[in-house]
């Protein structure tokens, strides 16, 4: 295996913890991998197409954490003539189309198979995000020479537009990446040495770092080989494509690893009977075929913070946080953006004076609700702890969402105090 593939096999296991970098690799992604086609009836497909299979499992597990949905996909030869394979993410639901589409600000020229562009800087406003939009660029269609050959980096860019959109983002990081054209490509490249080592961190590419470092040193490479990329390499947890280079296999036989041609699964333990115990104590529906058991056993995390709430929390925080950000660029500042909400929204007045408790529970700590919380109009908003020892309820008396809380936990009102901000919304929803 090359030293570019090792990079992007890396750069394929890092998964942001960020709603908002996991969008931003994405869209760099469906920038370069990217097509939108429209069928006669008028319905749309977002996909994936790529020969890159680490690229593949990223892109694929990337949508199942940013947007909680299940892909098609296929996994084909390219054609008779040539080796490899083509792996095709596809994307078909019309209301998920739109939220890909629209979360990551993709526009496609022309109606159907147009080239996509990120049409709105606010993806990768932030350094972590401007980090994730170049990592996704790189695993799409990005090459590292193998430095004991020389030094060179290189992503190549399907037009103009976007090989500048690209060095912007760069140039933001004080790398001075050059853009040439070859052929009918923009090719966007870094020849210095020290510069290729920042892309690597940037990237965050960590092992790969370390060895071109220990290079750069004068000493050898590969000694910093995590276990992880062992493990792919000696075959315990899958199967690195291409041929492994004679110095790794001799590097193998030195540290005393064997390598191995079982069945990759057959290293882990059958855990599922764990999982049902789980899904039984919580009440939780196993689903048609079991698909919920093994949704919990594939992503346990993301499907425990989704059954919590926690999920939807975090996605509420950072679409508000989002929402915030954009009106703070077009000038508004943090006080004229409450105004704005508070204009819009309704108060939750308290109705007498006493101690504001939030979300009463004997299991977990009483909080405040976070923003973009949805009230029904016959729900507990809170209690009021009155100073004559009652427990009074108080109702928002519509259904609406949380767009500012006034008083935290145990904060003491006086009549007519606003407790709350609530947007309207249907009463019914």
């Amino acid at each position: 295996m090359s030293f570019s593939g090792m990079v992007k096999e890396e750069l394929s296991r890092h998964i942001g913890s960020g709603r908002h970098c996991r969008i931003a690799e994405l869209a760099a992604i469906f920038t370069f991998c990217g097509s939108l086609e429209a069928g006669t009836d008028g319905r749309k497909s977002l996909r994936i197409q790529t020969e890159n299979e680490a690229l593949s499992r990223k892109g694929f597990t990337l949508l199942q954490k940013t947007f909680n949905i299940e892909t098609d996909v296929s996994n084909s030869r390219i054609d008779r003539f040539r080796k490899g394979n083509l792996y095709c993410i596809s994307i078909i639901d019309q209301v998920l189309v739109k939220e890909i589409l629209d979360s990551a600000k993709l526009e496609f020229s022309g109606v159907s198979g147009g080239m996509p562009l990120v049409s709105n800087s606010i993806v990768y406003q932030r350094d972590c995000c401007k980090r994730a939009f170049v990592r996704g660029a790189f695993l799409s269609a990005g090459s590292i020479s193998d430095p004991q050959k020389g030094y060179h980096f290189e992503i190549v860019c399907p037009s103009q537009e976007i090989s500048g959109q690209l060095q912007e983002i760069i140039h933001s990081f004080h790398i001075d990446a050059k853009i040439v054209l070859r052929k009918k490509s923009y090719v966007l490249y870094v020849k210095e040495g020290a510069q290729i080592v920042d892309m690597l961190a940037i990237m965050e590419a960590n092992v790969a770092l370390m060895n071109l470092m220990q290079q750069v040193k004068g000493e050898e490479r590969w000694t910093m080989i995590d276990n992880h990329t062992w493990d792919m390499i000696l075959g315990k947890s899958g199967r690195l494509p291409g041929t492994l280079a004679p110095e790794i296999i001799e590097l193998a036989k030195s540290k005393g690893y064997e390598f191995v041609d079982t069945d990759p699964q057959l290293n882990y333990p059958d855990a599922l009977d764990e999982y049902r115990k789980e899904m039984d104590e919580n009440g939780w529906e196993y689903g048609e075929d079991d698909e919920e058991l093994f949704e919990l056993a594939m992503h346990d995390r993301q499907y425990r913070d989704y059954k919590s709430g926690v999920a939807k929390k975090r996605f509420e925080e950072e679409l508000q946080h989002a929402k915030d950000a954009a009106m703070a660029k077009n000038g508004y500042s943090e006080e004229e953006i409450k105004k704005l909400k508070r204009a819009k929204a309704d108060p939750v007045i308290a109705p007498d004076n006493g101690q504001v408790l939030w979300e009463v529970s004997v299991e977990g700590p009483s909080i405040a609700p976070f923003i973009g919380r949805k009230y029904q109009h016959d729900e507990v908003f809170c209690y009021l702890s009155t100073p004559w020892g009652e427990y009074e309820k108080i109702l928002t008396g519509f259904t609406g969402r949380v767009v500012e809380i006034c008083a935290q936990q145990g904060a003491t009102v006086h009549k007519g105090d606003v407790i709350g901000y609530i947007l309207r919304s249907d009463i019914f929803a």
